[in-house]
């Protein structure tokens, strides 16, 4: 009986939450956009899962996660474009290496600022056992999708 509920509300969490995060931030472009759906999905179950989500805390906790996600993304893009320059440091004068330098603490300082407003918002949600394991359930959740990916490799290349 007990499986049972587990079941039910594993589906209550699951299906609405996947119907609202359509875009998985920090995935590379390169993974199809099926691909990429699979993965936040897993993700959702996974830190659901970890963090022991009851539905009414899952229901207030991922729109604010996924918004972080989204706003945390944007920040990373700001700073493609500046990696590009760095490449070729050789060719830039000081002063534009300063600019660049400069608008790299800009960025870790939104950063943190964001960061900052994610776990105060967080707070409000979740118990605060459940902020605190967020951090390394998201690590480990890295963690397992390298391992995925390091075997979907050496399958590829078992495979040739």
């Amino acid at each position: 009986m007990r499986a049972i509920m587990k079941s039910a509300v594993w589906l209550m969490l699951i299906v609405p939450t996947i119907v609202l995060a359509q875009d998985p931030s920090g995935l590379s472009d390169d993974l199809s956009k099926e691909r990429r759906e699979k993965i936040k999905a897993f993700k959702i179950g996974y830190l659901t899962e970890k963090l022991s989500l009851t539905p009414a805390e899952a229901t207030a906790f991922w729109p604010v996660y996924n918004e972080f996600q989204e706003k945390k993304q944007k920040l990373r893009k700001e700073g493609k474009g500046v990696k590009k320059q760095r490449e070729n440091i050789e060719g830039l004068s000081d002063a534009e290496i300063e600019k660049i330098v400069d608008e790299k603490m800009k960025r870790k300082e939104r950063m943190l600022v964001l960061e900052k407003e994610f776990h105060v918002k967080v707070k409000g949600i979740l118990p605060i056992k459940k902020v605190y394991l967020l951090g390394k359930a998201e690590r480990d959740f890295k963690r397992v999708m390298m391992k995925r990916m390091q075997k979907r490799k050496k399958g590829k290349r078992g495979g040739n």
